[in-house]
């Protein structure tokens, strides 16, 4: 069993290092970006005009990973999985001001993994029903999945409430 383990670990570490080796220079971008936008928010640039918050930043980020990164559909909607965890977690130990922040993080990498999921599957000169019927099927098992444990997680903290 350990061993199995350690060699799907290894396999993902060596598809993780060619990725990023292949796309070095990218990611050099996206930091830069990234640590731009905060030094700018921090300094108080086009304050009167557009107001730079870590919600932008995070946005920004999301959208500006799909162009220099290559982040797909599925990715992306792990992000969301993520988000939505963290809120969770957040929420339980009362952390409220965060959870909803995290929220709204979940919404928007939520969306544009649909926005990137609609892309991937609908080619415009031809339309494949096949592939629109399949991008519909895994957005529809997505959102029964989040639903199934959205109510399983307000029973935990309704229960984790009353006592």
């Amino acid at each position: 069993m350990l061993i199995k383990l350690k060699k799907i670990v290894n396999k993902y570490l060596e598809s993780l290092s060619s990725w990023s080796n292949e796309r070095i220079f990218n990611l050099f971008l996206f930091n830069i970006f990234i640590m731009l936008m905060i030094v700018l928010r921090s300094a108080g640039y086009f304050d009167p005009f557009f107001l730079i918050t870590i919600n932008t930043i995070v946005l920004l980020g999301l959208i500006i990973a799909v162009f220099l990164l290559g982040v797909g559909s599925k990715l992306m909607f792990s992000v969301a999985l993520v988000f939505w965890i963290f809120a969770a977690l957040l929420k339980m130990v009362k952390i409220d001001v965060w959870a909803e922040r995290t929220s709204v993080y979940f919404f928007q990498a939520f969306i544009i993994g649909v926005f990137l999921l609609g892309i991937e599957n609908i080619s415009l000169p031809r339309m494949n029903i096949n592939k629109i019927a399949r991008g519909f099927r895994i957005f529809l098992r997505l959102h029964l999945f989040l639903y199934h444990y959205f109510i399983k997680l307000q029973v935990l903290l309704k229960k984790a409430v009353r006592i």
